[in-house]
């Protein structure tokens, strides 16, 4: 029997409480070490030495030794910094695992894409973890979409929220760079409606052209600048003609699951939370884990309880194979889909500026 390839990963940026939670899935595997950790904070340093031993731990990445390589790269600094820190991971020879979005803009977005680019010879790869593509059912309620189960669909909808950042318990070093408009990039929208916006491009097998957004600050946080919103509604336009409607929140009262629904001609594809639904007049039969529960006028409905996921573990391990057998990533965990979801938001935020509609860059 061969021996397990050992991985060797830096853990850069450790300001956001993803990082420890992805940190740990990737140790989970068996296959990853933690080498060396880089955040100026003095306490997360530390932290991070209590946690993967008495690692090298530097401020930033010009300490990093210029001959130091680690095999992978766990990217969760702040999103402005993403720009910086991915093309410096890639050209290193780095496979990167980085936290959602790509960068705090469009313009960080697209630099981090073309150093993408440039190390692709190298076979350098990078994957952005849009969480919900583990959800066990994305790629099943892409293939029904496909099949022609709700038709031609003209309708998504899809729905976003929590309670509020240091309410729901976030650390104060991640609130500060999450509200940081330079840092962060944006509120509640550029946080939660990545998600939706990744999901719904997958999905549907289609781009959003053009975006109508609206940003609100409700003015009860007062560790909430007046510039960062916390409530978000946008209306969206795609290529292939149909609309989408995308609303997130940090003022949620109750369950705040990622829901969303796809409305088509021919049948709705609804996540209600822990379960799905599919009510359908297009005749197409879904995979055996659907079941079948009423047939009424021509539509027939099915239902499907959401598989319960493996968390960070499951999605360190995905990152993990792809890693060792050179697979490539799922399409919606990519740079160029990354990218796409980086644009709208762009233009979400253009839109709130302006007052106006825009098209998103192509």
């Amino acid at each position: 029997m061969s021996a397990v390839q050992i991985l060797s990963a830096i853990v850069i940026g450790l300001a956001s409480d993803h990082a420890w939670s992805m940190a740990a899935g990737l140790l989970s595997t068996g296959k990853v070490t933690v080498a060396a950790v880089v955040d100026d904070g003095d306490h997360l340093r530390a932290r991070a030495c209590d946690t993967f031993g008495p690692v090298p731990a530097y401020r930033c990445l010009a300490q990093v030794p210029d001959d130091a390589r680690f095999d992978v790269a766990l990217v969760c600094s702040d999103n402005r910094a993403k720009a910086e820190v991915v093309p410096w991971c890639v050209a290193r020879g780095s496979h990167v695992y980085m936290d959602k979005p790509l960068a705090a803009t469009g313009t960080g977005a697209q630099a981090v894409a073309e150093a993408v680019a440039r190390s692709a010879d190298a076979g350098t790869r990078v994957m952005v973890a849009f969480h919900t593509v583990f959800d066990g059912v994305h790629d099943e309620a892409r293939q029904l979409v496909a099949d022609g189960a709700l038709g031609r669909v003209y309708l998504a909808r899809g729905v976003a929220g929590h309670g509020g950042l240091r309410e729901g318990g976030v650390s104060d070093d991640f609130v500060d760079w999450l509200v940081d408009p330079a840092r962060g990039g944006g509120g509640t929208f550029i946080d939660q409606a990545c998600y939706l916006l990744d999901t719904f491009m997958d999905q549907l097998g289609d781009t959003i052209v053009e975006v109508d957004g609206t940003a609100v600050n409700l003015g009860e946080r007062d560790y909430l600048p007046a510039s960062v919103e916390d409530v978000s509604l946008a209306t969206l336009r795609f290529a292939g003609g149909a609309v989408g409607v995308v609303d997130t929140k940090w003022h949620q009262v109750g369950p705040s699951p990622l829901r969303l629904s796809y409305h088509g001609t021919g049948g709705t594809l609804i996540d209600v939370g822990g379960r799905w639904e599919l009510h359908t007049a297009a005749g197409v039969v879904p995979p055996l884990d659907w079941q079948r529960t009423t047939e009424r006028d021509g539509v027939v409905s099915y239902t499907r309880a959401t598989p319960p996921k493996d968390g960070y573990a499951g999605e360190a391990g995905y990152f993990v194979d792809r890693v060792l057998s050179g697979e490539p990533f799922h399409p919606a965990l990519t740079v160029s889909a990354a990218l796409r979801v980086q644009r709208v938001i762009d233009a979400f935020y253009a839109s709130v500026r302006t007052g106006t509609r825009v098209a998103v860059a192509g």
